[in-house]
């Protein structure tokens, strides 16, 4: 490595270079702070570059030092080098977005194009400094960075976070340490904004002012923090020495899941105290970080590390987490990449308990979305007709759902084996609610409901044409509709919130005192998907007639498929000979339906 002490003989030295001549850097704060590094880790003063060829292509933006340090990357690493105006980018961009790809340029240079230029390929990493010195050592530090031996991985997360106990710091006061102590991936995630990461008792602060050149004003009209407004840091509780610039922190790689941590091209305030920025400025290689707001999910870092450990190069790596990302959380969840993407980081030496964390394995969010959109949205509804819905474990649930999408693995089939046993346990309280009461599928909820027509239909039970078919609409919930078969002669047949589940059963069954009697019936799911929940049966205010207890059970149905139940009926000797109205009722992925069987005893 040769030092160039001057931007002119740095241009001269670069565009001169070629692979076994020392390699060329500018004098800088970023290269004092890099010699510092090596220093503490007991690697070369200078180490020699690694120029063996890396995928893909090296573009450079800007006609500033940007392009030549553009040039002397491709060479190193046999990549082609394109150049390209601002208007010119997206075009080439996408004739190589089926490669990784090194945008390169001075962060100044990437202002006018107003958006994150990552979201034009999936293994674009935007290599960038905040000055030609800053770029320079960066690219240095990438062509030498497994170079300086093993270290640790380290992870900081908000106090309130769901992986908080696992962390290696939830606080500033945990981090007075960690400034000088090598780190091959800092894992953050905290609440942040384009500038900073705010932690209870500090802020991580992306300036790095004291390196170099003081801060520029604010310009009238700019968009500004309030530092550049003169005014200090925002946070007037903390004192000076609670403000960490996280250009102190000698970390090979940042996974930064704090709002706005990436932000090159789409930033709204100046550069010199862009967050990422910010590590770029002191010893990191790369920051991959959020685009905009960020809505979080614990997954993205256990995919992230995945990545790592199956020996990815960063560029790929991102490409993998925003797969995740964006199937989880949309757009708000997006990464992107401050470095060059052909990096492959080595393993770590050791690690915090939380970098243990199980990669993302794939679940099925189709089946999630089912449960948690449209099964317990269902479940809520009921609660108009008097049906005793738990709210606390519906909670519990949807934490479930969040859990499964954030980890993995077998949590699809646990959650739906919760949702089952949740509507099993509605469907025996609504069992017991009809043994204790002369029940009804209404209860006192049909006045609350609108009528929206009737329908003569032949009764299947006695087949006559004295039947009709009618619906009601919630008038406070209209997505809550009821329906019901009535007889004139029969009576009151079946009721239901919505089609897919069918029940066929003697109309009339038979008992005889003192005798156990064999009640069958069959239930049908007529949907093309599986259901599952609980079904049972009572006898209308049998606990005040001294009749039986209801029977329930759990029931799953497969698409179309239906599934014979049986249960037993014995009615005491001293039952009164008469015939009782008994209800059968199914919850199953949140459609309620009922029944009536009358019960006959002699």
């Amino acid at each position: 490595m040769i030092i160039a002490d001057s931007p002119d003989a740095y241009d001269r030295l670069a565009r001169n270079w070629a692979p076994g001549a020392p390699f060329p850097v500018l004098a800088g704060p970023s290269l004092e702070r890099y010699a510092g590094a090596l220093l503490r880790r007991g690697a070369p003063e200078r180490p020699p570059v690694d120029t063996r060829p890396r995928d893909g292509v090296v573009i450079s933006l800007g006609d500033g030092a940007g392009r030549t340090i553009a040039g002397l990357l491709a060479r190193a690493t046999g990549r082609p080098h394109l150049h390209v105006r601002a208007e010119e980018l997206a075009g080439v961009v996408e004739r190589h977005s089926e490669e990784p790809i090194a945008l390169v340029g001075l962060a100044g240079e990437f202002n006018g194009l107003g958006d994150w230029p990552g979201h034009l390929a999936p293994r674009l990493g935007v290599v960038t400094g905040r000055d030609a010195a800053a770029l320079s050592c960066l690219v240095y530090r990438t062509l030498t960075v497994n170079a300086l031996g093993p270290a640790r991985d380290f992870t900081l997360f908000h106090p309130g976070d769901p992986e908080a106990d696992d962390a290696d710091a939830v606080g500033g006061d945990e981090l007075d340490g960690l400034k000088g102590e090598p780190l091959r991936l800092l894992a953050m995630r905290v609440h942040g904004m384009e500038c900073s990461v705010n932690l209870p008792d500090g802020i991580l602060c992306g300036r790095s002012d004291f390196l170099g050149l003081p801060l520029p004003g604010a310009r009238e009209g700019q968009r500004a923090v309030s530092c550049l407004n003169g005014a200090g840091c925002y946070r007037k509780d903390l004192r000076e020495d609670q403000r960490i610039p996280v250009s102190d922190f000698d970390a090979g790689v940042v996974f930064a899941q704090s709002c706005m941590s990436v932000a090159v091209g789409n930033n709204v305030f100046p550069g010199e105290v862009g967050f990422g920025l910010g590590f770029l400025s002191g010893t990191s290689v790369a920051v991959i970080g959020t685009i905009g707001k960020h809505l979080e999910d614990v997954a993205y870092l256990a995919e992230f590390r995945a990545a790592l450990a199956d020996g990815l190069p960063l560029g790929d790596a991102l490409a993998r987490v925003n797969r995740l990302a964006l199937r989880v959380g949309g757009e708000m969840s997006r990464f992107g990449l401050l470095g060059d993407p052909a990096i492959v980081l080595e393993s770590a030496a050791r690690s915090g308990a939380a970098s243990a964390a199980e990669p993302y394995r794939e679940v099925d969010t189709a089946e999630l979305a089912h449960l948690g959109g449209t099964v317990l949205p269902r479940l809520r509804r009921l609660r108009w007709l008097d049906v005793e819905v738990p709210e606390t474990e519906l909670a519990e649930v949807e934490a479930l759902i969040r859990s499964a999408l954030a980890d993995g693995g077998q949590s699809t089939g646990e959650v739906a084996a919760r949702v089952a046993a949740l509507q099993a346990g509605i469907a025996a309280s609504v069992v017991k609610g009809v043994h204790g009461s002369w029940w009804h599928f209404t209860q006192s909820a049909l006045p609350a409901f609108r009528r929206l027509g009737d329908e003569a239909v032949r009764c299947p039970t006695c087949g006559l044409d004295s039947a009709f078919l009618a619906r009601f609409e919630h008038r406070a919930e209209p997505e809550l509709r009821i329906s019901t078969v009535q007889c004139r002669r029969c009576g009151d047949l079946t009721w239901s919130t919505e089609d897919g589940v069918t029940w066929e059963s003697p109309h009339v069954t038979w008992a005889t005192r003192g005798e156990t009697q064999t009640v069958r019936a069959t239930v049908t799911n007529t949907t093309e998907r599986a259901l599952s929940g609980g079904v049972g049966f009572a006898i209308s205010a049998g606990g005040f007639l001294n009749l039986p207890e209801g029977w329930s059970a759990e029931c799953a149905l497969e698409p179309g498929g239906a599934r014979e139940l049986t249960w037993e009926l014995e009615a005491a000797s001293d039952v009164v000979p008469h015939e009782y109205e008994g209800w059968s009722v199914r919850v199953l992925d949140g459609i309620y339906s009922a029944s009536t069987m009358q019960v006959e005893v002699r």
